[in-house]
Formats: C-alpha cells, sequence, structure tokens
C-alpha cells in the first residue's frame, strides 16, 4: 500500500514540474522568435532621413576645442565619414566611426555590429529624461545614458536635436552628444571637473551628404577666406617682397610664445604672375605663398628675384593671388576680385632721386634723458612690415609701439612711459632684415 502511495506521489510531482518545464521552454521559444523577427527587419541600401543619415560618401566636419587647467587651449579640426558598406546576414551595414553599424529607420535605432550581434547605441524614439543601457563605440561597454533633447539653427535651418547625457561619478566627467533630424551628429562635449580639468567641445561647420538619388547636398555657412593685402604697385629693386594676411572665420591664433595651439583653417595661397607690355604676355609658373608653419597665423609672404631686363623695357608685372580653405566643401578667395595687379619699374633717373630715395634708418630718441614721452624717428627704405618694440635690460619686450606694414619713407613715433619705472630701456627696429637697437634713459 505504501509502494502505491509513494509511486503515486512521484508521478504527480513528475508531471508538475514537465508541465511547468514544457511551459518555460514555450516562452523562450516565443521571445527568441520576437527578438529575432525584430532584429530581421532589413534596410535600404541608403538612408537619407531619421537622425544618423547613413550612406557611402556622407561626410562631417568639426571644429574641436580643447582647455586644461592650465589654461592652455587647443584647437584643431575633427572629421567623420560614412566610407564604406557592407552586407552581414542580408543586412547592410555602414562603416562609420570606425565600427559597422546600421540605423534602423523604421525603429528610429542606431546599432553597433559587434561579436556577431546588434548592440544598442542610440534609440531615438525614447523621451527626454528616458534612461538607456547603451553600448558604445570603440571601447565596446555598456553604460547607462539619459535621454536629452533640443533646438539649434544650422545652415539657415532650425533642427530638433535628440542625444544622451553621460555622467561619469568617479571622474566628475559629463558626455553630451546631439543629433540633429535629418542631418546626423552636430555636436558632442566633454567636461570633467574632479583631477586634472579638461574640457572638449567639438561643433558642426559643415557636412556632404547624399540625397535618395545618391546626388550630393552641401552643408555649409560659405565663409571665404579674406585678405587684407597691400599691394605693390611700383617698384625700384630687383627683388619682390610682399607681406600680406589672409584670414578666416575658423581661424584661430595666439601670439607666438603662448603655449596654446591654434588653427589656420586656409590650406594654401598660390599667386599667378606674368609680364606684359601690351602687346604680348610672358607667362611665368605659378608660385605657392610662404607661412610660417611653427605656429598658426594668417600672415604669408612672397619673396623672389624679378626680370629687371624686362621692365626696363616697357614691360609690367602683373599678379594676383587666389586663397583656398580646409573646408570639406572648400571655399575660395581671389586678390584682387577681377582683374590683376599692376607693378610698374619706378627706378630713379635722376642723381636727385638717388641722393632723396629713403634708408633704414633708427635715430636718437629725444629728449634723452626724457619724462615721461619721448619721441623716436625712423626710416624705410623698402616697403614692408616694420616693428618697434621696447625691452628692458633683460631683453623682455615690454611694448610694441609700432607692428604694420609700411611704405618707404620717414616715420616719428611717442613713447610714454607713465606706468614704467626709472631706469635703462632699449628700443628695437625690425622692417625686412634690418634690425637695429638703441638705448634711452627714462628719469622720474
Amino acid at each position: 500500500m505504501k509502494v502505491y502511495v509513494y509511486c503515486g506521489i512521484i508521478k504527480g510531482l513528475l508531471r508538475m514540474f514537465l508541465c511547468r518545464y514544457v511551459k518555460l521552454i514555450l516562452l523562450i521559444l516565443i521571445i527568441s522568435f520576437y527578438n529575432y523577427s525584430l532584429s530581421s527587419q532589413t534596410l535600404p541600401d541608403s538612408v537619407t532621413n531619421g537622425f544618423v543619415p547613413l550612406s557611402v560618401g556622407n561626410q562631417w566636419q568639426y571644429i574641436q576645442h580643447e582647455s586644461n587647467d592650465s589654461n592652455i587651449e587647443y584647437y584643431s579640426l575633427y572629421f567623420k565619414s560614412v566610407s564604406k558598406d557592407t552586407l552581414i546576414e542580408n543586412r547592410r551595414y555602414y562603416w562609420y566611426d570606425n565600427e559597422w553599424v546600421r540605423y534602423n529607420d523604421s525603429l528610429n535605432m542606431l546599432y553597433i555590429n559587434w561579436g556577431d550581434s546588434d548592440r544598442v547605441f542610440m534609440n531615438f524614439i525614447l523621451s527626454p529624461q528616458d534612461t538607456l543601457l547603451q553600448f558604445t563605440f570603440n571601447n565596446h561597454l555598456y553604460r547607462n545614458v539619459r535621454i536629452v533633447d533640443d533646438y539649434d539653427y544650422l545652415f539657415n535651418t532650425n533642427y530638433y536635436l535628440k542625444g544622451y547625457r553621460y555622467v561619469d561619478m568617479p571622474a566628475w566627467a559629463t558626455i553630451w552628444e546631439f543629433y540633429a533630424e535629418n542631418f546626423g551628429p552636430a555636436s558632442y562635449s566633454y567636461s570633467q571637473s574632479i583631477g586634472p580639468n579638461y574640457n572638449l567641445n567639438r561643433d558642426i561647420i559643415m557636412s556632404i551628404q547624399n540625397d535618395s538619388t545618391g546626388n550630393p547636398i552641401y552643408y555649409s555657412e560659405h565663409y571665404k577666406p579674406e585678405f587684407s593685402i597691400t599691394p605693390i604697385l611700383f617698384i625700384d629693386t630687383t627683388f619682390f617682397k610682399l607681406d600680406f594676411f589672409v584670414n578666416h572665420e575658423f581661424s584661430h591664433f595666439f601670439p607666438p610664445g603662448y603655449p596654446h595651439q591654434g588653427i589656420n583653417f586656409i590650406d594654401s595661397v598660390w599667386m599667378q604672375r606674368y609680364y606684359s607690355d601690351g602687346d604680348s604676355i610672358i607667362n611665368i609658373s605659378n608660385l605657392l605663398t610662404y607661412n610660417n608653419p611653427s605656429y598658426a597665423n594668417s600672415a604669408y609672404q612672397v619673396n623672389f628675384q624679378l626680370d629687371t631686363s624686362l621692365m626696363k623695357n616697357g614691360y609690367n608685372f602683373y599678379y594676383k593671388f587666389l586663397a583656398k580653405d580646409k573646408g570639406i566643401i572648400p571655399e575660395f578667395t581671389w586678390s584682387p576680385d577681377t582683374g590683376f595687379y599692376k607693378c610698374e619699374w619706378n627706378f630713379p633717373n635722376t642723381i636727385s632721386e638717388i641722393e632723396n630715395k629713403p634708408t633704414y634708418t633708427l635715430n636718437q630718441n629725444f629728449p634723452n634723458p626724457f619724462n615721461p614721452i619721448t619721441t623716436i624717428e625712423y626710416s624705410i627704405a623698402e616697403a614692408g612690415m616694420t616693428e618697434i618694440e621696447i625691452m628692458d635690460m633683460l631683453g623682455r619686450k615690454l611694448k610694441t609701439l609700432v607692428s604694420e606694414f609700411k611704405h618707404g619713407g620717414k616715420y616719428q613715433v611717442s613713447f610714454d612711459a607713465s606706468t614704467f619705472s626709472s631706469g635703462v630701456y632699449f628700443y628695437r627696429i625690425k622692417s625686412g632684415e634690418f634690425v637695429q637697437i638703441r638705448k634711452m634713459v627714462l628719469l622720474k
């Protein structure tokens, strides 16, 4: 009797266990089938809407600005692009930001393909303040982020932005990244306030994206290079030396000697030139102008020898400049806008003209000693950048009196030393290859 009872109990337990086990297996199969159905949705070859348009050839260009707790600043260019695509299990993926990714347009989700499976980087359907378990680019880690949104005016269009905010508590660091609807990645910022303070900001400046038919759409504010130039119209020397400046909205410069790193957004400046006597033209090869590569600056120079035998026999020298910037949608500027600058030979023909020709000089200041104002006279033989600086006895620059382009001639400048202490000072002139230093005494 006891045996039958035990057998009945065992049979009942087995039936209950098997029933629950079968139900569990069925539930797992249903969930797996549902996930497979979601993940197997295919994408078109080119996605032209959503928050991350993916099409081979799409490019985004940014200005990146970094700073630290030493107040040292760094400017650089940063790029994102879609360089190639591929098929993985009959789904199209794009090589974007050094990862294979796909964007599901119906779900508004961006996936990173890693480890033979899709991981969610961004879910654009989520509402602001929702949380997302995000799989990150490059380091392939999961983290919790907060969904954020905003609006911004880019390229004459008001865009709706959506992105995420991530707070790394151990490092007290915050990351913000925004994507513009129907445009793509618009901005990125990183800020760390504990330990060595560090800030990074990345802002979009232009983009090239394909439309649904594969034709490129250009996004740009169309800022152009800007010349600041005083052309040489008459010359009486063999060498043609011209200093000028080319600026740009996206250029950022710092004075020499500062620890910062600026950026010159000008790619190149070429000089186009030829000789002509009105009847015939003698072309000369184009000349790449010189820009000091040791630090970012807007100063350019050309320096070459003219064919004076031509110019003495009725030929004039014609020239113009072409500046190109570093944009993925490059902008160009000519100087002059149309035509050419004309430079004529103007060598002195009489002894009187030769005797009156300016030379390089730096005269002694007067009065000397002085208190507190004195005058410095100087003369320039040839047009060029001219600088006059005040220095102490250790050669350290204290003040700049002159820093500009000067034509040949005589000049004077006043120095007000009201804020200086009594003592011996030096003043130095530099113009072309000419450099001279003189001493002066301030007595209060």
